[in-house]
């Protein structure tokens, strides 16, 4: 997503009732401030709710989020001293769960609020003190996406030096190096769980996570999409004939799936975002394909508004984009794992059995992909309307459809949901996609999540382990 603020409209923090005292004393916890994503998307909604929170980070790059998260007190560790950090800090993961117990939480706070999908929820929290972690997922590099990250990819001798360095890790007796540190960080990361009173996960594919790797249960609150924002355009028919991926461009969100398959197809794509991987893409790509870097908020909903369809390849944990394309009224491409099955009502056919046969296996549970040594979960519970398919869940009511799922991560499979589209496109109606959309407002997350806090404060426990816990 662009790094811009999450909205263009107010959040409402006047959510408590008379019975319901205001939470004050909050601490805020969150990994690193040195962009503005969905993680910070989630902060800055915490940060609307508690003005005068604290927050403790690891790192914090000023001006890379915006004014309402950067303008109070923050606290960094001593990660924020290294020189040239910011160019780095992924490298330090080492160091990270010692940075995170280095942060103190002020004996008077009420709570703690920790947004993780790293370290954040292993912070040290005082006695007595309720700690709830709003989990985005617990650490992927340590668990079930070290290929994603560290594998190898594409031939050394036309890739820049960082990934030059990452196939030395992985095919270096180095890698075995790599894997001891994992595997330490992955033990450290399941013993500090029992610092979290509470888990919030922001999607079941997550809270699926959470209770294979921790044995923990979690709560499910969506993160906040700004659909007063990203809306529908005032007359919808105006689409053009061009296909849209925003991403950030990184390996594990696949946007080479969607450049190869344009490619082929000779089909007209429009790629916002950037990364490391923005050269070897474009040495994938035609003269269909443009690439924007980042745009503003508003230049993404109109490309939203006029897109035939976004192409989304990647494996999310919730994934926010999709659910701005669909308040935009655009159909989503998604690979069907992940968070988009439970933002993205598929297009299917009559359910016979040859259905429920592909339904069931189109799917690699994230369980899997788990260390062989992670001992078998209990079933997370699953409305009545959802089917649950390698812990994963699919809408199988009546709702309209609002995308296509593709069952592999291949150039072959993205082209043929690309050819079914192009076929039924028109059962795709925009004022259906944009009602799904808005059960993930943020008026209904900043609702779920203050009336689950307070919860948590009404029940406060009598104590928390606050003692560091050694690799």
């Amino acid at each position: 997503m662009a790094q811009t603020p999450l909205s263009k409209t107010d959040l409402s923090t006047d959510l408590s009732s008379e019975d319901e005292p205001p939470l004050k004393k909050v601490a805020l916890v969150h990994d690193w401030l040195t962009g503005m994503r969905g993680g910070e998307k989630c902060l800055f909604a915490f940060c609307k709710l508690f003005p005068e929170a604290e927050l403790s980070t690891l790192l914090w790059k000023k001006g890379t989020t915006v004014p309402l998260i950067e303008q109070r007190k923050i606290h960094a560790s001593f990660l924020q001293w290294f020189p040239g950090v910011f160019s780095y800090y992924r490298y330090l993961l080492p160091l990270m769960p010692t940075a995170v117990e280095w942060l103190r939480i002020p004996k008077t706070a009420d709570l703690v609020l920790s947004s993780s999908h790293a370290v954040a929820k292993s912070v040290v929290v005082p006695e007595g003190i309720p700690h709830v972690c709003y989990c985005h997922t617990p650490i992927r590099y340590a668990w079930e996406m070290r290929k994603d990250y560290f594998g190898k990819r594409g031939k050394r001798r036309h890739e820049p030096r960082r990934k030059r360095l990452e196939n030395i890790l992985y095919d270096s007796p180095l890698h075995r190096l790599r894997d001891f540190i994992l595997n330490r960080i992955q033990r450290w990361d399941k013993k500090t769980s029992s610092r979290v009173t509470h888990f919030i996960a922001n999607s079941r594919t997550v809270a699926h996570r959470i209770e294979t790797y921790y044995e923990r249960t979690a709560e499910v609150i969506h993160p906040p999409v700004d659909t007063e924002f990203y809306t529908l355009p005032a007359d919808t028919t105006l689409k053009e004939d061009f296909y849209l991926v925003v991403s950030a461009l990184v390996p594990y969100k696949r946007v080479d799936l969607a450049v190869q398959a344009c490619a082929k197809l000779k089909k007209r794509l429009i790629v916002v975002g950037k990364g490391p991987e923005l050269k070897r893409l474009k040495k994938l790509a035609t003269a269909d394909i443009t690439f924007l870097g980042w745009q503003s908020d508003e230049k993404i909903r109109h490309l939203m508004q006029r897109a035939k369809a976004l192409l989304f390849p990647g494996k999310e944990d919730f994934g926010i984009v999709p659910v701005e394309a669909q308040s935009c009224g655009t159909p989503v491409l998604a690979f069907g794992e992940g968070g988009a099955t439970e933002t993205v009502i598929p297009l299917t056919e009559k359910k016979g059995r040859k259905e429920e046969k592909y339904s069931k296996n189109r799917m690699v549970s994230d369980q899997n992909q788990a260390e062989s040594h992670i001992e078998e979960p209990k079933t997370t519970p699953k409305p009545s309307h959802y089917l649950a398919s390698g812990g994963l869940s699919f809408p199988l009511d009546d709702s309209p459809p609002t995308g296509i799922f593709f069952p592999k991560q291949t150039p072959a499979s993205l082209i043929k949901a690309i050819n079914k589209f192009e076929v039924v496109q028109d059962r795709f109606k925009p004022d259906d996609l944009n009602r799904h959309a808005a059960q993930f407002s943020k008026e209904q997350f900043l609702k779920e999540i203050h009336s689950y806090l307070q919860q948590v404060v009404k029940q406060r426990p009598s104590q928390n382990n606050t003692t560091g816990t050694k690799l």
